[in-house]
Protein backbone atom coordinates (compact mmCIF):
# COMPACT_ATOMS: atom_id res chain seq x y z
CA UNK A 1 0.00 0.00 0.00
CA UNK A 2 0.84 3.15 -0.99
CA UNK A 3 2.52 6.12 1.92
CA UNK A 4 -0.06 8.61 2.12
CA UNK A 5 2.08 12.45 2.67
CA UNK A 6 5.20 10.90 2.88
CA UNK A 7 4.28 8.54 5.85
CA UNK A 8 3.79 4.73 6.09
CA UNK A 9 0.20 4.08 5.46
CA UNK A 10 -0.96 0.86 7.76
CA UNK A 11 0.24 0.91 11.24
CA UNK A 12 2.22 -1.45 11.56
CA UNK A 13 4.41 0.43 8.77
CA UNK A 14 4.48 2.84 10.65
CA UNK A 15 5.74 0.96 14.03
CA UNK A 16 8.31 -0.64 12.01
CA UNK A 17 10.00 2.69 10.58
CA UNK A 18 9.76 3.91 14.30
CA UNK A 19 11.38 0.82 15.27
CA UNK A 20 14.45 1.80 12.64
CA UNK A 21 14.93 5.48 13.98
CA UNK A 22 15.36 3.94 17.23
CA UNK A 23 17.71 1.00 16.42
CA UNK A 24 19.83 3.63 14.19
CA UNK A 25 19.79 6.35 17.16
CA UNK A 26 20.18 3.47 19.52
CA UNK A 27 23.62 2.10 17.71
CA UNK A 28 25.28 5.40 17.09
CA UNK A 29 24.82 6.73 20.70
CA UNK A 30 26.05 3.06 22.45
CA UNK A 31 28.32 1.62 19.51
CA UNK A 32 26.74 -1.66 19.70
CA UNK A 33 26.00 -4.26 16.65
CA UNK A 34 22.95 -5.62 14.98
CA UNK A 35 22.91 -8.30 17.70
CA UNK A 36 22.57 -5.94 20.74
CA UNK A 37 20.38 -4.11 18.40
CA UNK A 38 18.22 -6.75 17.97
CA UNK A 39 18.11 -7.93 21.72
CA UNK A 40 16.47 -4.31 22.55
CA UNK A 41 14.12 -3.52 20.11
CA UNK A 42 13.05 -7.65 19.15
CA UNK A 43 9.52 -6.69 20.65
CA UNK A 44 7.75 -7.21 17.50
CA UNK A 45 8.32 -9.40 14.55
CA UNK A 46 9.69 -6.29 12.45
CA UNK A 47 13.13 -7.30 13.93
CA UNK A 48 14.85 -7.71 10.47
CA UNK A 49 14.59 -3.87 9.66
CA UNK A 50 15.56 -2.75 12.89
CA UNK A 51 18.83 -5.28 12.51
CA UNK A 52 19.44 -3.72 9.13
CA UNK A 53 19.51 -0.20 9.96
CA UNK A 54 22.30 -0.87 12.91
CA UNK A 55 24.32 -3.04 10.14
CA UNK A 56 23.89 0.12 7.74
CA UNK A 57 25.34 2.55 10.47
CA UNK A 58 28.20 0.44 11.62
CA UNK A 59 29.83 -1.24 8.99
CA UNK A 60 32.56 -2.63 11.73
CA UNK A 61 29.38 -3.78 13.88
CA UNK A 62 27.99 -6.17 11.14
CA UNK A 63 31.36 -7.41 10.41
CA UNK A 64 31.67 -8.62 14.12
CA UNK A 65 27.95 -9.65 14.40
CA UNK A 66 27.43 -11.19 11.16
CA UNK A 67 28.46 -14.68 10.56
CA UNK A 68 31.14 -14.97 7.52
CA UNK A 69 29.82 -17.94 5.41
CA UNK A 70 27.17 -20.62 5.77
CA UNK A 71 23.49 -20.44 4.94
CA UNK A 72 22.97 -17.94 7.74
CA UNK A 73 25.49 -15.27 6.00
CA UNK A 74 22.70 -13.64 4.50
CA UNK A 75 20.46 -13.06 7.18
CA UNK A 76 21.65 -10.44 10.03
CA UNK A 77 22.73 -12.28 13.50
CA UNK A 78 19.30 -12.52 15.03
CA UNK A 79 19.49 -16.07 16.65
CA UNK A 80 17.09 -15.24 20.17
CA UNK A 81 14.54 -13.22 19.00
CA UNK A 82 11.01 -13.92 21.83
CA UNK A 83 7.73 -12.49 22.07
CA UNK A 84 6.53 -11.47 25.37
CA UNK A 85 5.59 -15.04 27.16
CA UNK A 86 8.46 -16.64 25.92
CA UNK A 87 11.68 -17.67 28.42
CA UNK A 88 14.46 -15.65 28.54
CA UNK A 89 17.39 -16.70 27.69
CA UNK A 90 20.90 -17.32 29.16
CA UNK A 91 23.43 -14.58 27.82
CA UNK A 92 25.75 -15.89 30.13
CA UNK A 93 28.46 -16.69 27.53
CA UNK A 94 28.14 -13.66 25.41
CA UNK A 95 28.45 -11.74 29.00
CA UNK A 96 31.83 -13.54 29.34
CA UNK A 97 32.69 -13.09 26.06
CA UNK A 98 32.35 -9.19 26.20
CA UNK A 99 34.06 -9.12 29.59
CA UNK A 100 31.57 -7.62 31.10
CA UNK A 101 29.87 -10.90 33.67
CA UNK A 102 31.31 -9.55 36.80
CA UNK A 103 30.03 -6.04 36.32
CA UNK A 104 26.17 -7.82 35.24
CA UNK A 105 26.86 -10.25 38.36
CA UNK A 106 27.29 -7.31 40.87
CA UNK A 107 24.45 -5.30 39.41
CA UNK A 108 22.20 -8.27 39.95
CA UNK A 109 23.14 -9.12 43.27
CA UNK A 110 22.59 -5.26 44.20
CA UNK A 111 19.35 -4.89 42.22
CA UNK A 112 17.86 -8.23 44.43
CA UNK A 113 19.44 -6.70 47.78
CA UNK A 114 17.14 -3.37 47.30
CA UNK A 115 13.90 -5.49 46.26
CA UNK A 116 14.75 -7.15 49.17
CA UNK A 117 14.72 -4.42 51.12
CA UNK A 118 18.56 -5.10 52.06
CA UNK A 119 20.12 -1.72 50.54
CA UNK A 120 23.27 -0.72 51.91
CA UNK A 121 23.22 2.88 50.79
CA UNK A 122 22.26 5.80 52.65
CA UNK A 123 20.41 5.29 55.38
CA UNK A 124 18.72 8.68 56.68
CA UNK A 125 21.76 11.39 57.74
CA UNK A 126 24.99 11.36 58.36
CA UNK A 127 24.16 12.68 62.19
CA UNK A 128 26.74 13.62 64.81
CA UNK A 129 24.31 10.67 66.91
CA UNK A 130 24.53 8.53 64.50
CA UNK A 131 28.32 8.23 63.55
CA UNK A 132 28.63 8.39 67.56
CA UNK A 133 26.57 5.79 67.83
CA UNK A 134 28.19 3.80 65.36
CA UNK A 135 31.83 4.37 66.70
CA UNK A 136 30.49 3.79 70.65
CA UNK A 137 29.58 -0.43 69.43
CA UNK A 138 33.16 -0.82 67.53
CA UNK A 139 34.66 0.31 70.47
CA UNK A 140 32.34 -1.64 72.31
CA UNK A 141 33.14 -4.87 70.92
CA UNK A 142 36.85 -4.11 71.14
CA UNK A 143 37.15 -4.20 74.65
CA UNK A 144 34.51 -6.84 75.14
CA UNK A 145 35.05 -9.10 72.42
CA UNK A 146 33.53 -12.23 74.33
CA UNK A 147 31.51 -13.59 77.09
CA UNK A 148 34.94 -14.30 78.82
CA UNK A 149 35.87 -10.24 78.80
CA UNK A 150 32.66 -9.18 80.45
CA UNK A 151 32.62 -12.17 83.29
CA UNK A 152 36.11 -10.55 84.17
CA UNK A 153 35.47 -7.30 84.26
CA UNK A 154 32.19 -7.59 86.33
CA UNK A 155 33.34 -10.10 88.84
CA UNK A 156 36.66 -8.04 89.54
CA UNK A 157 35.07 -4.58 89.53
CA UNK A 158 32.37 -6.14 92.37
CA UNK A 159 34.87 -7.64 94.02
CA UNK A 160 37.20 -4.76 94.53
CA UNK A 161 34.02 -2.85 95.75
CA UNK A 162 32.76 -5.23 98.10
CA UNK A 163 36.28 -5.10 99.84
CA UNK A 164 37.29 -1.55 100.33
CA UNK A 165 33.70 -1.29 101.72
CA UNK A 166 34.22 -4.26 104.51
CA UNK A 167 37.92 -3.25 104.77
CA UNK A 168 37.15 0.45 105.22
CA UNK A 169 34.62 -0.44 107.75
CA UNK A 170 37.25 -2.03 109.74
CA UNK A 171 40.12 0.22 109.68
CA UNK A 172 37.18 3.24 110.27
CA UNK A 173 36.44 1.37 113.69
CA UNK A 174 40.25 0.40 114.56
CA UNK A 175 40.54 4.46 114.08
CA UNK A 176 37.45 5.73 116.12
CA UNK A 177 38.05 3.18 119.05
CA UNK A 178 41.97 4.14 119.08
CA UNK A 179 40.65 7.68 119.34
CA UNK A 180 37.46 8.07 121.81
CA UNK A 181 37.38 4.11 123.34
CA UNK A 182 40.50 3.99 124.79
CA UNK A 183 39.84 6.36 127.82
CA UNK A 184 36.28 4.50 128.04
CA UNK A 185 37.62 0.86 127.40
CA UNK A 186 41.39 0.67 128.48
CA UNK A 187 41.63 -3.44 128.65
CA UNK A 188 40.30 -3.68 125.16
CA UNK A 189 42.17 -0.92 123.92
CA UNK A 190 45.00 -2.91 122.17
CA UNK A 191 42.54 -5.48 121.16
CA UNK A 192 39.86 -3.40 119.00
CA UNK A 193 42.32 -1.58 117.39
CA UNK A 194 45.31 -3.85 116.15
CA UNK A 195 42.71 -7.07 115.31
CA UNK A 196 40.05 -5.06 113.34
CA UNK A 197 43.02 -3.37 111.21
CA UNK A 198 44.58 -6.48 110.47
CA UNK A 199 41.69 -7.73 109.14
CA UNK A 200 41.35 -4.47 107.29
CA UNK A 201 44.11 -4.70 105.83
CA UNK A 202 43.99 -7.85 104.42
CA UNK A 203 40.50 -6.79 102.79
CA UNK A 204 42.48 -3.80 101.18
CA UNK A 205 45.50 -6.41 100.04
CA UNK A 206 43.14 -7.96 98.24
CA UNK A 207 41.04 -5.36 97.05
CA UNK A 208 43.99 -3.36 95.97
CA UNK A 209 45.24 -6.05 94.09
CA UNK A 210 42.45 -6.54 92.09
CA UNK A 211 42.74 -3.18 91.13
CA UNK A 212 46.26 -4.16 89.24
CA UNK A 213 44.92 -7.33 88.42
CA UNK A 214 42.28 -5.67 85.85
CA UNK A 215 44.45 -3.48 84.50
CA UNK A 216 47.51 -5.85 83.44
CA UNK A 217 44.75 -8.15 82.46
CA UNK A 218 42.71 -5.56 80.18
CA UNK A 219 43.00 -7.46 77.08
CA UNK A 220 41.11 -10.69 78.81
CA UNK A 221 39.60 -13.12 76.55
CA UNK A 222 38.64 -16.79 76.07
CA UNK A 223 41.84 -17.69 74.34
CA UNK A 224 44.15 -15.16 76.12
CA UNK A 225 47.00 -15.88 78.56
CA UNK A 226 45.64 -14.48 82.42
CA UNK A 227 48.72 -12.10 83.90
CA UNK A 228 48.93 -12.81 87.66
CA UNK A 229 52.07 -10.29 88.71
CA UNK A 230 53.22 -8.79 85.84
CA UNK A 231 51.07 -7.87 82.80
CA UNK A 232 52.56 -7.00 78.65
CA UNK A 233 52.99 -3.41 79.11
CA UNK A 234 54.06 -2.62 75.82
CA UNK A 235 51.13 -4.57 74.18
CA UNK A 236 48.46 -2.49 77.19
CA UNK A 237 49.80 1.05 75.42
CA UNK A 238 49.95 0.40 72.25
CA UNK A 239 46.13 -1.98 71.72
CA UNK A 240 44.31 -1.20 74.67
CA UNK A 241 45.59 2.61 74.73
CA UNK A 242 46.11 2.40 78.69
CA UNK A 243 47.96 5.31 80.43
CA UNK A 244 51.05 5.56 82.69
CA UNK A 245 48.60 6.98 85.32
CA UNK A 246 46.71 3.48 84.64
CA UNK A 247 49.59 1.22 85.36
CA UNK A 248 51.69 3.27 88.12
CA UNK A 249 48.12 3.66 89.96
CA UNK A 250 47.46 -0.25 89.72
CA UNK A 251 51.43 -0.81 91.11
CA UNK A 252 50.99 2.36 94.23
CA UNK A 253 47.64 1.11 95.29
CA UNK A 254 48.90 -2.35 95.73
CA UNK A 255 52.73 -2.27 97.05
CA UNK A 256 51.28 0.57 99.50
CA UNK A 257 48.38 -2.21 101.07
CA UNK A 258 51.19 -4.34 100.87
CA UNK A 259 52.92 -2.57 103.54
CA UNK A 260 50.03 -1.76 105.57
CA UNK A 261 49.91 -5.42 105.57
CA UNK A 262 53.26 -5.72 107.28
CA UNK A 263 52.47 -2.85 109.31
CA UNK A 264 49.23 -4.26 110.77
CA UNK A 265 50.58 -7.44 110.95
CA UNK A 266 53.20 -6.86 112.94
CA UNK A 267 51.25 -5.09 115.28
CA UNK A 268 49.27 -8.04 115.78
CA UNK A 269 52.43 -9.91 117.13
CA UNK A 270 54.11 -7.08 118.54
CA UNK A 271 54.97 -9.19 121.69
CA UNK A 272 56.98 -11.15 119.89
CA UNK A 273 58.71 -8.54 117.78
CA UNK A 274 62.06 -7.64 119.33
CA UNK A 275 61.42 -3.66 120.30
CA UNK A 276 64.74 -2.56 118.46
CA UNK A 277 62.40 -3.67 115.03
CA UNK A 278 59.15 -2.09 116.06
CA UNK A 279 60.01 0.90 114.34
CA UNK A 280 60.95 -0.69 110.79
CA UNK A 281 58.13 -3.09 110.56
CA UNK A 282 54.96 -0.16 111.92
CA UNK A 283 56.06 3.10 111.41
CA UNK A 284 58.13 2.80 108.68
CA UNK A 285 55.79 0.70 106.39
CA UNK A 286 52.97 2.98 107.63
CA UNK A 287 54.53 6.00 106.36
CA UNK A 288 55.63 4.52 103.18
CA UNK A 289 51.99 3.16 102.39
CA UNK A 290 50.58 6.24 102.95
CA UNK A 291 53.24 7.70 100.34
CA UNK A 292 52.34 5.60 97.86
CA UNK A 293 48.29 5.83 98.25
CA UNK A 294 48.64 9.18 97.80
CA UNK A 295 50.30 8.53 94.64
CA UNK A 296 47.90 6.31 93.80
CA UNK A 297 45.11 8.60 94.01
CA UNK A 298 46.68 11.37 92.56
CA UNK A 299 46.82 9.18 89.39
CA UNK A 300 43.33 8.62 89.65
CA UNK A 301 43.04 12.28 89.92
CA UNK A 302 44.71 13.09 86.90
CA UNK A 303 43.71 9.78 84.95
CA UNK A 304 39.98 11.13 85.21
CA UNK A 305 41.03 14.59 84.63
CA UNK A 306 39.52 15.68 87.76
CA UNK A 307 40.67 19.51 87.58
CA UNK A 308 39.20 19.94 84.18
CA UNK A 309 36.15 18.50 83.99
CA UNK A 310 33.00 18.86 85.21
CA UNK A 311 31.51 16.75 88.79
CA UNK A 312 28.69 14.95 86.05
CA UNK A 313 29.62 11.35 86.81
CA UNK A 314 30.50 8.79 89.01
CA UNK A 315 33.64 8.08 88.86
CA UNK A 316 34.12 11.80 89.10
CA UNK A 317 33.28 11.05 93.09
CA UNK A 318 34.98 8.10 93.06
CA UNK A 319 38.32 9.78 92.21
CA UNK A 320 37.67 12.20 95.08
CA UNK A 321 36.64 10.66 97.39
CA UNK A 322 39.52 8.08 97.39
CA UNK A 323 41.91 10.56 96.95
CA UNK A 324 40.45 12.34 100.01
CA UNK A 325 40.99 8.75 101.73
CA UNK A 326 44.32 8.45 100.38
CA UNK A 327 45.74 11.93 101.87
CA UNK A 328 44.09 11.39 105.51
CA UNK A 329 46.13 7.88 105.00
CA UNK A 330 49.09 9.75 104.04
CA UNK A 331 49.07 12.42 107.17
CA UNK A 332 48.20 9.26 109.58
CA UNK A 333 51.38 8.01 108.42
CA UNK A 334 53.25 11.25 109.79
CA UNK A 335 55.68 10.48 112.65
CA UNK A 336 55.30 13.63 114.68
CA UNK A 337 51.29 12.88 114.80
CA UNK A 338 50.08 12.11 118.15
CA UNK A 339 48.22 8.82 118.53
CA UNK A 340 44.69 10.58 118.52
CA UNK A 341 45.40 12.24 115.43
CA UNK A 342 46.47 8.84 113.37
CA UNK A 343 43.36 7.40 114.56
CA UNK A 344 41.19 10.15 113.36
CA UNK A 345 43.27 10.35 110.12
CA UNK A 346 42.48 6.94 109.63
CA UNK A 347 39.18 6.99 111.01
CA UNK A 348 38.00 9.95 108.60
CA UNK A 349 39.90 8.23 105.45
CA UNK A 350 38.53 4.95 106.24
CA UNK A 351 34.76 6.98 106.11
CA UNK A 352 36.13 8.79 102.42
CA UNK A 353 37.33 4.93 100.88
CA UNK A 354 33.87 3.56 102.05
CA UNK A 355 31.75 6.07 100.22
CA UNK A 356 34.13 5.81 97.23
CA UNK A 357 33.51 2.14 97.30
CA UNK A 358 29.71 2.47 97.65
CA UNK A 359 30.25 4.37 94.20
CA UNK A 360 31.95 2.34 92.87
CA UNK A 361 29.22 -0.36 93.24
CA UNK A 362 27.08 1.78 91.68
CA UNK A 363 29.62 2.03 88.58
CA UNK A 364 29.39 -1.60 88.70
CA UNK A 365 25.24 -1.83 89.07
CA UNK A 366 24.93 0.46 85.15
CA UNK A 367 28.31 -1.61 83.79
CA UNK A 368 31.40 0.42 84.21
CA UNK A 369 33.92 -1.72 85.55
CA UNK A 370 36.69 0.14 84.66
CA UNK A 371 36.99 1.62 88.67
CA UNK A 372 38.93 4.96 88.75
CA UNK A 373 41.87 3.74 87.22
CA UNK A 374 40.75 2.32 82.84
CA UNK A 375 38.71 5.20 81.55
CA UNK A 376 38.26 3.37 78.60
CA UNK A 377 36.09 0.70 79.59
CA UNK A 378 33.79 2.98 81.21
CA UNK A 379 33.57 5.38 78.17
CA UNK A 380 32.07 2.21 75.91
CA UNK A 381 29.44 1.44 79.18
CA UNK A 382 28.16 4.96 78.98
CA UNK A 383 28.03 5.09 75.35
CA UNK A 384 26.39 1.89 75.20
CA UNK A 385 23.84 3.72 77.81
CA UNK A 386 22.26 0.47 78.87
CA UNK A 387 24.01 -2.58 81.51
CA UNK A 388 26.56 -4.59 79.55
CA UNK A 389 25.55 -7.88 81.09
CA UNK A 390 22.75 -9.77 82.89
CA UNK A 391 24.18 -12.97 83.28
CA UNK A 392 21.39 -15.86 83.46
CA UNK A 393 21.77 -19.70 84.82
CA UNK A 394 23.53 -20.73 82.04
CA UNK A 395 26.01 -17.77 82.05
CA UNK A 396 24.56 -15.91 78.75
CA UNK A 397 25.16 -12.28 78.11
CA UNK A 398 21.81 -10.77 77.54
CA UNK A 399 19.91 -7.46 78.60
CA UNK A 400 16.69 -7.07 80.41
CA UNK A 401 13.97 -9.25 79.96
CA UNK A 402 12.04 -6.53 78.95
CA UNK A 403 12.93 -4.84 75.87
CA UNK A 404 11.71 -1.47 76.78
CA UNK A 405 13.63 -1.09 79.66
CA UNK A 406 16.90 -2.23 78.00
CA UNK A 407 15.95 0.90 75.99
CA UNK A 408 15.76 2.90 79.09
CA UNK A 409 19.17 4.75 80.00
CA UNK A 410 20.57 3.10 82.93
CA UNK A 411 20.19 4.45 86.96
CA UNK A 412 22.02 3.58 89.66
CA UNK A 413 19.70 1.52 92.46
CA UNK A 414 20.28 2.71 95.77
CA UNK A 415 18.24 -0.04 97.23
CA UNK A 416 20.39 -2.91 95.54
CA UNK A 417 23.39 -0.61 96.63
CA UNK A 418 21.81 -0.26 100.24
CA UNK A 419 21.76 -4.12 100.66
CA UNK A 420 25.19 -4.47 99.26
CA UNK A 421 26.29 -2.02 102.10
CA UNK A 422 23.95 -3.58 104.76
CA UNK A 423 25.68 -6.99 104.18
CA UNK A 424 29.63 -5.85 103.70
CA UNK A 425 28.42 -4.02 107.11
CA UNK A 426 27.45 -7.19 108.91
CA UNK A 427 30.27 -8.97 107.53
CA UNK A 428 32.50 -6.22 109.25
CA UNK A 429 30.21 -6.35 112.46
CA UNK A 430 30.70 -10.03 112.72
CA UNK A 431 34.34 -9.94 112.06
CA UNK A 432 34.44 -7.44 114.90
CA UNK A 433 32.69 -9.31 117.14
CA UNK A 434 35.18 -11.98 116.70
CA UNK A 435 37.99 -9.86 117.98
CA UNK A 436 36.98 -10.05 121.36
CA UNK A 437 37.76 -13.89 121.45
CA UNK A 438 39.94 -14.20 124.35
CA UNK A 439 38.91 -11.47 126.51
CA UNK A 440 36.08 -12.64 128.47
CA UNK A 441 37.53 -13.07 132.00
CA UNK A 442 35.52 -15.40 133.40
CA UNK A 443 33.34 -17.70 131.04
CA UNK A 444 35.28 -19.12 128.52
CA UNK A 445 32.80 -21.72 127.05
CA UNK A 446 30.39 -18.72 126.52
CA UNK A 447 32.96 -16.80 125.00
CA UNK A 448 34.06 -19.45 122.62
CA UNK A 449 30.64 -19.97 122.00
CA UNK A 450 29.67 -16.37 120.66
CA UNK A 451 33.28 -16.30 118.80
CA UNK A 452 31.77 -19.65 116.98
CA UNK A 453 28.86 -18.11 116.19
CA UNK A 454 30.00 -14.92 115.08
CA UNK A 455 32.29 -16.30 112.39
CA UNK A 456 30.05 -18.91 111.02
CA UNK A 457 27.53 -15.45 110.40
CA UNK A 458 30.83 -13.60 108.82
CA UNK A 459 30.82 -16.80 106.48
CA UNK A 460 27.12 -16.58 105.61
CA UNK A 461 27.86 -13.09 104.73
CA UNK A 462 30.23 -13.98 102.29
CA UNK A 463 28.58 -16.61 100.87
CA UNK A 464 26.19 -14.63 99.71
CA UNK A 465 28.15 -11.52 98.27
CA UNK A 466 29.76 -14.49 96.45
CA UNK A 467 26.12 -15.93 95.31
CA UNK A 468 25.68 -11.94 94.38
CA UNK A 469 28.79 -11.49 92.43
CA UNK A 470 27.65 -15.41 90.44
CA UNK A 471 25.07 -13.07 89.01
CA UNK A 472 22.67 -13.16 91.49
CA UNK A 473 22.03 -9.66 92.24
CA UNK A 474 18.89 -9.10 90.78
CA UNK A 475 15.73 -10.02 92.26
CA UNK A 476 14.34 -13.00 90.16
CA UNK A 477 10.95 -12.91 89.18
CA UNK A 478 9.78 -16.45 89.36
CA UNK A 479 8.24 -17.74 92.41
CA UNK A 480 9.75 -19.22 94.97
CA UNK A 481 12.81 -17.90 94.38
CA UNK A 482 11.36 -14.29 94.43
CA UNK A 483 10.39 -14.69 97.91
CA UNK A 484 14.30 -16.50 98.80
CA UNK A 485 15.45 -13.27 97.80
CA UNK A 486 13.65 -11.20 100.20
CA UNK A 487 13.69 -13.89 103.42
CA UNK A 488 17.59 -13.57 102.49
CA UNK A 489 17.79 -10.01 102.65
CA UNK A 490 15.62 -9.60 105.67
CA UNK A 491 17.85 -12.52 106.96
CA UNK A 492 20.76 -10.51 106.59
CA UNK A 493 19.38 -7.13 108.00
CA UNK A 494 18.37 -9.16 111.31
CA UNK A 495 21.56 -10.45 111.38
CA UNK A 496 23.29 -7.20 111.11
CA UNK A 497 20.79 -5.57 114.52
CA UNK A 498 21.86 -8.77 116.24
CA UNK A 499 25.64 -8.51 115.62
CA UNK A 500 25.40 -4.58 116.29
CA UNK A 501 23.81 -5.52 119.33
CA UNK A 502 26.25 -8.15 120.54
CA UNK A 503 29.10 -5.97 120.07
CA UNK A 504 27.24 -3.64 122.55
CA UNK A 505 26.94 -6.40 125.24
CA UNK A 506 30.58 -7.18 124.79
CA UNK A 507 32.03 -3.80 125.10
CA UNK A 508 29.61 -3.69 128.19
CA UNK A 509 30.68 -7.42 129.65
CA UNK A 510 34.47 -7.28 128.66
CA UNK A 511 35.32 -3.80 128.72
CA UNK A 512 34.40 -3.52 132.76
Amino acid sequence: QAPQNGRPASRAQRGEAALVMRARLWCRRTRVGSVGAAMVFSRTQSVTAASEACIADSSTSTTAATPASGSDAAQPLLLNVFRPGDPLPDLTDRLVELGVYQQYVSFRDGYKRWRQGGAQGAKGEATVSELAAKSSDEAFKYFYPDEVSVQFRETVAYWIGVLFIEGSLLFAWSGFFGAEGKQMYPLLADVLTVRPAFAGAICYTLGCYLVYFEVINLGIKHDSEVHFVRGDWEKLRETYYVEPSSILGGIAYFSGALLYQVSCTTGLFSASVPSHMLPYLTTLPTGLGGLLFFFGGLCEVVHNRIATSAPNTIVWWVSMFNFLGDVCFCLAGYPGFTDFNVNMMTFVGAISFTIGGMLSLGMWKVGQFGGALLAQLNAVARAKAIPITQRMQDGAIVVHEELDEALEPATISARGISFILIFATCGAVSIVNCCFFGMHPHNEIRDVDITAQEAINASIVHMVLIAMSAGNHRAPKEQPYRLLFFVMRMIITVMLAHGLFTSFIFLQEYGS
